[in-house]
């Protein structure tokens, strides 16, 4: 049932009213009133009054519609405009503050020469030697010594196997350093720094050709080596010191072995068992310090722009506050990225070291031995 309101009443009043008039003036001045007429225009009039009522509410339920719709609209555009758009973080990428830039704290290659040591392709002891002993097979010691590209580099590797075992970590009681086992003085005079592997290679490739170049014979020039060309020159020849002939007799006997396995100047493999394990973890166990010391200065940096990033304020807007959030995120992952890295270096110079003991432990076994008692 439609409700009628008080205008729609007077409406219909006044048309019955309207009706009655009209009936009662056709009645030639005699009050006659026509029923059926009457019912005719009371029912047309309250159908009226029942379309403008239908009428009434659409319009209403219209109204409120788009009232919705508009309330709709701008509860959306409220959220477009905290949910979209971009947070301006450049500034934290670039650094534009007291800290350090992403490309700085976290580069995407590693150019650090410790983590090329520890990570990276043709870093071994073996192809270092083979590196340098190529770098410098044009010297006339080589000449001189009456050496060829292939038995310079196994000279040179004979060398440093007697020097330090291939262990670029090894330092002596009198202050000699690294794979050559460099003095101070020597390293300042041949103007290397001794812990830099590839210095103190190249470093004892030029002093020991100096020496071939001087001497003109690979004895003597091992001689020299040890002992100082002084001496050699003194003595005129090898002196006659048990600790130097004893090194250059055992220099020779690596350097006839290794002519049975080394059949080229860049052939690698010849490092193994004792020899292999000590380069490895000498190399890496030296390499972990110096990049250890590089890695600790990226963990602060890290951490300073952590600090900013958290001074920054609180997000005016939701969408803000997500996007911090998210970068804050990010931030974590390439820190955790980052000590990852340490964990494998570490990782890296414990397996070294547990080889290295497992192969001296095998080197000095004895399984079978034989007793002739006849």
């Amino acid at each position: 049932m439609i409700a009628i309101s008080g205008r729609s009443d007077r409406m219909i009043r006044a048309a019955v009213a309207a009706v009655v008039t009209a009936s009662t003036a056709a009645a030639q001045g005699v009050p006659v009133i026509d029923g059926s007429a009457l019912a005719n225009a009371i029912s047309r009039v309250e159908e009226h009054a029942r379309d403008f009522g239908l009428q009434t509410e659409k319009l209403t339920a219209r109204s409120r519609q788009a009232e919705l719709h508009e309330d709709q609209g701008q509860a959306y555009a409220r959220f477009l405009e905290e949910t979209t758009g971009a947070t301006d973080l450049s500034g934290f990428e670039d650094g534009a503050g007291d800290f350090a830039s992403a490309a700085e704290t976290y580069p995407a290659v590693e150019t650090h020469p410790d983590a090329e040591r520890l990570f990276g392709e043709d870093q071994d002891v073996e192809r270092m030697i083979i590196t340098v002993a190529q770098r410098h097979q044009g010297h006339p010691g080589v000449a001189a010594g009456g050496l060829n590209p292939l038995t310079w580099r196994i000279l040179f590797q004979s060398l440093i196997k007697q020097e330090s075992r291939f262990n670029n970590a090894a330092v002596s009681h009198v202050g000699a350093r690294g794979f050559c086992q460099l003095m101070p003085g020597t390293a300042s005079d041949l103007g290397v720094d001794p812990r830099d592997p590839w210095q103190n290679l190249d470093g004892g490739a030029r002093y020991i050709l100096a020496q071939l170049e001087r001497f003109g014979r690979v004895d003597h020039a091992l001689a020299a080596y040890n002992a100082g060309p002084g001496r050699v020159i003194e003595y005129g020849g090898i002196p006659p010191f048990e600790e130097t002939q004893t090194y250059v007799r055992r220099i020779r006997g690596y350097y006839e072995e290794y002519l049975g396995q080394i059949t080229s100047a860049d052939m690698t493999g010849s490092l193994a068992g004792f020899d292999g394990a000590s380069a490895a973890w000498g190399n890496w166990s030296d390499a972990s310090v110096g990049y250890g010391g590089h890695v600790g200065g990226q963990v602060d940096q890290a951490m300073g722009r952590i600090a900013a990033l958290l001074d920054r304020g609180a997000p005016s807007n939701a969408k803000e506050a997500v996007d911090l959030n998210t970068y804050m995120l990010g931030e974590r992952a390439r820190l955790m990225a980052l000590t990852l890295r340490l964990r494998a270096a570490h990782a890296k110079v414990d397996a070294a070291r547990g080889l290295t003991d497992a192969a001296d432990a095998l080197a000095k076994s004895t399984f079978w031995r034989f007793i002739d008692e006849g």
